[in-house]
């Protein structure tokens, strides 16, 4: 799952894939990188936190917010919820 590319940068392009562990992000925001996995421990409260209804499918809040909110989900993957497993910035 992937949300629109913006080929101005202006906008962060995040994919998103469920592993073993969870869901995995990553983040592109303007030459920075950054790769972080949702654990199902956290699914619940990470639909929430993407602005999707309680008890909605994780998977398919995900979806949803891709495609109408990337924000969301940029802040929700920035946040307490999941860990962090590699960060890079451009000089």
């Amino acid at each position: 799952m992937q949300s629109p590319y913006d080929s101005s940068g202006k906008k962060p392009w995040v994919t998103a894939k469920r592993t073993d562990e969870g869901f995995e992000f990553m983040v592109d925001s303007g030459g920075d990188d950054c790769y972080h996995t949702v654990p199902e421990s956290k699914f619940d409260e990470f639909v929430v936190a993407i602005g999707q209804p309680a008890g909605t499918d994780v998977t398919e809040a995900i979806q949803i917010a891709l495609k109408t909110n990337v924000d969301a989900v940029v802040s929700a993957v920035h946040s307490p919820l999941t860990r962090t497993d590699f960060s890079w910035a451009t000089p």
